[in-house]
């Protein structure tokens, strides 16, 4: 939880406390202008009834006009005639001595509920104190994990440069442009020994319009072949149609190649291409070799030779 989450909940349960306290002083204040004024009521029924009192006890005839008490002063003005002073009006001022003691009672009891309203709970002033607390709070938290990030990330720093420097020395840059050609035989080794040939860069075709034709003969042959003879390599289904690249014969082996069909030896010529071949022609492509020996194909050779077995 952030700091604006609990900074908006902390200042939300504050202000319902304060509203709550503020709605309890508006209802003490209102029970108790209420008793108040029952207060006041009563105490000017007090005063009508002592008027009326004075009244009788000093034989006047008229109240003010205020005084609702008119009538029981008129009734006591006709019961005292004819009569010793204090004979009538003992009854009278009994009754209204009652009347006056029923509301002084009453007063009291009023007093009472009003005291009983008791104080209201104080208004909540520390929003801003516990805010602070909270911002410190959440300052030193920050500070901590500030701490740590900046430590993980010395870290990570280290385990970089490590990184790279182990990427540098296990990197390999090639001269110049071209081909990888990577040695099967490493294919999936994470582990190589040093100086140990793992691939060969072969020139872009298109560029050099040049490729290097090998095949294997049999030793028979050998006698057959010689350095700058023309050799040709028929390729089958490249583009619309076949293509047949014509080459010289530039190397060959002085030691054989053991194969599955026995020793032979490699043969390797150069054949310089189009640029319409250039673009269909990549390497590893295979095809059916043919190498002019003194103008004649090998087929010629082998068909010479048996019909002068024949002969």
């Amino acid at each position: 939880m952030n700091f604006t989450k609990q900074s908006h909940d902390i200042e939300l349960g504050i202000t319902k406390t304060n509203t709550e306290v503020s709605n309890q002083a508006n209802l003490a204040n209102s029970s108790s202008s209420a008793i108040e004024q029952e207060i006041t009521k009563v105490q000017q029924q007090i005063g009508e009834y002592q008027e009326l009192r004075d009244a009788i006890i000093n034989n006047r005839a008229r109240l003010p006009t205020s005084n609702p008490h008119q009538s029981i002063l008129n009734r006591y003005l006709v019961a005292s005639q004819g009569q010793t002073q204090g004979t009538a009006e003992e009854p009278f001022l009994s009754q209204i001595n009652q009347s006056i003691a029923g509301l002084e009672s009453s007063i009291a009891s009023l007093k009472i509920q009003q005291a009983g309203i008791g104080s209201v709970a104080t208004y909540n002033n520390s929003l801003a104190a516990k805010i602070e607390v909270l911002r410190t709070q959440f300052l030193q938290t920050a500070s901590q994990q500030q701490l740590t990030v900046e430590n993980q990330l010395t870290e990570l720093k280290v385990q970089l440069d490590q990184a790279t420097q182990r990427l540098e020395n296990n990197t390999l840059t090639a001269p110049s442009k071209g081909i990888v050609h990577l040695n099967s035989e490493f294919e999936g080794k994470n582990r190589i020994p040093t100086g140990t040939e793992i691939a060969q860069i072969f020139p872009i075709i298109t560029d050099t319009r040049e490729v290097l034709i090998t095949y294997y003969v049999a030793s028979d042959y050998l006698p057959l072949l010689d350095k700058g003879q023309t050799v040709r390599l028929k390729l089958e289904k490249i583009g619309n149609h076949g293509i047949t690249i014509i080459g010289q014969l530039q190397t060959i082996d002085q030691t054989p190649t053991r194969t599955e069909q026995g020793n032979l030896f490699k043969l390797t010529a150069l054949a310089k291409l189009s640029n319409e071949d250039s673009k269909l022609i990549q390497y590893g492509l295979q095809g059916r070799v043919t190498s002019v020996t003194a103008k004649k194909t090998y087929f010629d050779y082998f068909k010479d030779k048996i019909l002068t077995h024949s002969d």
